[in-house]
């Protein structure tokens, strides 16, 4: 098997890139979840797994499945590979965290 590695500063500056990528990827949707009393927000990011808390309106509603697939369906559409949104339990808000794999 052939591995790439590219050197620290560059795996950084992709993984800053791409955190970039996702959270302004959910910025673009908040919009349409405020207009009905809810919201979403970034809590971290882990390899291909980006979990968020839903807020407002959002905690508790029938349809919070089909929002984070539609959260999941937009990253995936900006970012251009798959990749799995996971819905944290609600509680406070806290600033997103970015968790790199060794």
């Amino acid at each position: 098997m052939i591995t790439e590695t590219m050197p620290v500063e560059q795996t950084s500056e992709a993984a800053n890139e791409r955190y970039d990528l996702i959270s302004q990827a959910i910025e673009e949707v908040r919009p349409y979840l405020r207009s009905d009393g809810g919201d979403c927000e970034l809590v971290s990011v882990e390899g291909n797994l980006i979990t968020v808390r839903l807020r407002g309106a959002c905690i508790g509603c029938s349809l919070s499945g089909a929002t984070v697939k539609g959260v999941e369906a937009r990253l995936v559409s900006k970012l251009g590979f798959p990749l799995k949104v996971a819905l944290a339990p609600p509680g406070p808000p806290r600033p997103p965290q970015m968790h790199r794999r060794a």
